[in-house]
Parts: C-alpha cells; structure tokens; sequence
C-alpha cells in the first residue's frame, strides 16, 4: 500500500487532479475492513488525510462537503484504533517481562481491556486472549490463545504473527523447562509445529535463533519424533547463519539426536570434537556425562563429574540456574554410588527427583529403574 500512497501524494503535489481521483477510488475500493497491523491502521490514515487535504484544496472551505467530513470522520477512527492496539501491544510487552521475572514499570491499569472496549477484528482479538494467557498462564490459557491463533493469524501480517507466537512459545517454553511433562511438551512442540509451517519461526533475513532451533530439537525427541528433529536439521540447518553459537547449535542437536537413537560413541565423538563458548557449554558437558554413564566408562564419568561440578562453581550464570545444574548432577552421583539394586537410597532417590523435577529428570528416572532391574 505504501506505493500507491507515494503514487498519490504525488499527483496531489503536481496537482493531476483526475488521475489522483482514479486513484484514490481504486485504493478505497481495494481496502479490505481487516486491519493486519499497526503499519497498516498507519498506512489507512496517512491515504485518508492525503485524500482530505487533496478534497480541502478544491472545495469551497466555508461550503459543507460530505466527503470531508466521512474521511475526517474515518481518520479519527483509524488513530484511535491504532493507539489501542499500541495500547494493547505494550500491555502484551509488560505480561510477558512479568512472566520472565524481569522489572517493568509500575501502573494501576488492569491487565487486559474490557472486551467492550477492543475493536472487533482479528488482530486485537489474538491480543486479548494472548494478554490473558500471559497474565492466568495456564495451559487452558494457552490452548485458548492457540485456538484464536489458528483460526485468526491469516488476517494479520506474518511480522504481527510472528510477534505474537513467539510470546506464546516463550510463555510455553519457561512452564516446559520448569515442569517437563509430556502434556506440556507436546502443547510447546504443537506451537513450533505451526510456527515452522507458516515459516513464522524466521526473522527478517530469512534465520532462525539457535535459541529456537535448540529447544525444537529437544521438544521433538521428548514427544518421541526424532523423525521431525532430523527433517528438520536437514530443511532449516543452513538457516542458522554465521557465527560460531550457531555453529555449536546444529552440532549439538546432531548429539542429542544421536543420544535418543542409543548410539552413544557417535554423540560422544560430536560433543568432543567441538569448542562451545557460552551458556551451550552446560549442554555439551551435560550430554557427555551421560554418554560416558550409558557407554559405562565409570573413571573417565567419575573424573568428567569432578570437573563439571568445578566448572558450575565458578559460573557466573543466575544463581538459580546453577543450583538446578548442580541438583542433577548430585543426583546423577547418587545414582551411580547406589551399592546394589535393593538399596533403600534408590527409592528415596526416585521420589525426590519426581518431587523436584532437575534437568534430565527422565534420564534419572530411567536410570534408577535400571538400576533397581
């Protein structure tokens, strides 16, 4: 739209009077009542102001004119949706950071508007319910938000989809690294999976984050699709782009992938052969630790653990994001001290990390069940 809307602020200025009637009729014609984003709300204003000033200059300014006052009438409309769906939109903004536990500021504005007060389109009701799963972050929240979502992000652009998927998979990511239920990573996995088919899941240059490419390698092998894990790496590995994060990513995801299809040498032989820098490096000591337990390699284990133990110690990541690192791995020493498979500790061992849910608890589980075989 915004080059037919140069094309007719330029026969305004030059004057072309006929041509820029045509013009503006055809434009009003194609407009469609559907509001895609507030680019387009924008867009819509800015063609009818050019249209009233345009009219203001060939009509008699002390006579009435009903199309002045229909297009003023319109304007007004236009400016008042487009500060409510700003509105709406930084409310968005502030649930998710109160969500993710960062500052924002104080205000003593409700959560989400009354109904009463949104505009009737598809863009501003997928605000609402995504205001609202934010703010009651439930899974039926959730399940609400995607419900709308399939049925209403056609008519919006694919810049606002993406936008307001995204705060959803957030929102689902932080319950599925909390509480990795099954329920919950098949909810996050059905968010992804609709993501990737509407190519929602790239930015601007065509590139997925490693921070999306990690976690949907990880929620597909924990509904059991290794099948969609390495389709995956093989349609979008080349979409990560440059840079040696990214680099660390695809080969991660190739480890875990091998570690879910019990080929344990070939997962260790990849975490071993990289050089990751950054919050990656727990995931690539985390996944050599358990190929060494599942290959049995019990001094070269005993010796790893040692040296991950001192590697948390001295992070400087949160606090709490090492205290649960720091859990799984006293629980994975427990496991494997466990003298025989009677052992009472086994039990004890079994109910506090199904109380406690640690990284990997699973692999705990499965552990121990093996263990006490």
């Amino acid at each position: 739209m915004e080059e037919d809307i140069d094309l007719l602020l330029e026969f305004h200025e030059r004057k072309i009077n006929g041509e820029f009637e045509k013009k503006w009729r055809l434009m009003e014609k194609g407009l469609t009542p559907i509001l895609q984003d507030g680019d387009d709300i924008l867009n819509r204003s800015k063609f009818y102001r050019i249209v009233y000033n345009h009219l203001r200059g060939l009509h008699n300014p002390n006579k009435p004119n009903p199309d002045e006052t229909r297009l003023l009438e319109i304007d007004r409309e236009l400016m008042n949706t487009y500060f409510r769906w700003m509105e709406m939109k930084t409310q968005a903004i502030i649930a998710n950071r109160i969500l993710m536990g960062s500052p924002v500021p104080k205000s003593n504005e409700p959560l989400w508007p009354l109904s009463s007060d949104i505009p009737n389109q598809p863009l501003f009701n997928l605000y609402k319910v995504l205001i609202e799963s934010l703010t009651l972050n439930t899974i039926q929240s959730l399940n609400s938000f995607l419900e709308v979502f399939q049925k209403e992000s056609s008519h919006i652009s694919s810049n606002e989809g993406k936008l307001l998927l995204s705060f959803g998979i957030n929102q689902l990511t932080r319950q599925y690294l909390r509480n990795k239920d099954k329920s919950i990573a098949e909810k996050l996995f059905e968010f992804y999976e609709l993501a990737i088919s509407q190519e929602l899941i790239l930015d601007r240059w065509g590139e997925i984050t490693h921070v999306h490419f990690k976690n949907i390698i990880s929620v597909s092998l924990k509904v059991d699709r290794p099948d969609f894990a390495n389709q995956f790496i093989t349609t979008f590995g080349n979409r990560l782009g440059p840079g040696d994060e990214n680099s660390d990513t695809l080969a991660l995801s190739k480890a875990m992938i091998a570690f879910s299809k019990g080929d344990y040498k070939t997962c260790l032989k990849i975490v071993r052969k990289a050089n990751p820098k950054g919050y990656l490096t727990f995931d690539f000591r985390v996944y050599e630790l358990k190929a060494l337990y599942e290959l049995k390699e019990w001094d070269q284990l005993e010796y790893k653990i040692q040296n991950y133990d001192r590697f948390l110690h001295r992070s400087t990541l949160p606090k709490d994001r090492i205290n649960l690192r720091l859990e799984s791995l006293k629980f994975l020493k427990r496991i494997i001290n466990a003298s025989h498979p009677f052992d009472q500790n086994l039990d004890l061992l079994k109910i506090e990390i199904e109380e406690n849910q640690p990284h990997d608890s699973d692999w705990l589980l499965q552990k121990i069940k093996e263990k006490m075989a």
